[in-house]
C-alpha cells in the first residue's frame, strides 16, 4: 500500500489538456512530462534515460534553428537571385544546404525511440507497484504518455476515495 501512495504522489493532468499541449508545443510537452515527474518516477525507482531525453529536445531545438536557416537562405536566394551558398566550390559548406541535411529526420527517429523506451520503462514500474491492474503493452506503445497518466489518474482518483471512506 505504501508503494501505491507513492504512485498517487504523480502530478494530475486531464487527458485533453495533455493531447492539446503535446499539439500546441509540436510534441515537446512528451518530454516535458517526463522529466518533471523525474523525483516522482525516482521514488517508485523507476530508471529513465534523462540524457537522451533532454538530448532529443535539444535536437527538436536545432531542427527548429534549421528550418529558420532554410527558410531564410531560401527567401534571400530568391531576393538576390543567386545561390548564397557556393556549395560546389566547397564542400565543407555542404551540411548546410537544406536539401542534404538529415538533422530532422534523425532527430525525429531518436525522439520515437526514446519516448517508447522511457514509456515502457515507466509501464514496467507500473506493473510492479499495481500487481492487482493491468498496464496495457498496446496502449502505452500507442498512447504512450496519455494512457500512462490516465493510470496515474485513475489511481489517484481511486486513493482519494479510499481516504474519505476511511
Amino acid at each position: 500500500m505504501n508503494e501505491e501512495r507513492k504512485l498517487a504522489e504523480f502530478p494530475r493532468i486531464r487527458i485533453i489538456h495533455m493531447i492539446v499541449l503535446t499539439i500546441v508545443t509540436f510534441g515537446m510537452y512528451i518530454p516535458y512530462w517526463f522529466l518533471s515527474r523525474r523525483q516522482a518516477l525516482e521514488r517508485l525507482q523507476i530508471k529513465l534515460p534523462y540524457v537522451a531525453i533532454k538530448v532529443t529536445v535539444l535536437l527538436f531545438a536545432f531542427s527548429i534553428l534549421e528550418l529558420f536557416w532554410t527558410s531564410s537562405l531560401i527567401s534571400i536566394q530568391r531576393m538576390w537571385g543567386e545561390d548564397i551558398l557556393p556549395i560546389q566550390d566547397y564542400p565543407l559548406l555542404l551540411p548546410l544546404h537544406p536539401e542534404d541535411s538529415f538533422l530532422s529526420e534523425f532527430g525525429f527517429l531518436l525522439f520515437t525511440i526514446v519516448n517508447i523506451c522511457s514509456s515502457f520503462n515507466i509501464r514496467s514500474g507500473f506493473k510492479k507497484q499495481l500487481s492487482n491492474q493491468p498496464v496495457n503493452g498496446w496502449f502505452t506503445f500507442l498512447f504512450h504518455i496519455w494512457y500512462l497518466q490516465r493510470i496515474i489518474n485513475k489511481h489517484a482518483a481511486l486513493d482519494a476515495s479510499e481516504q474519505e471512506t476511511a
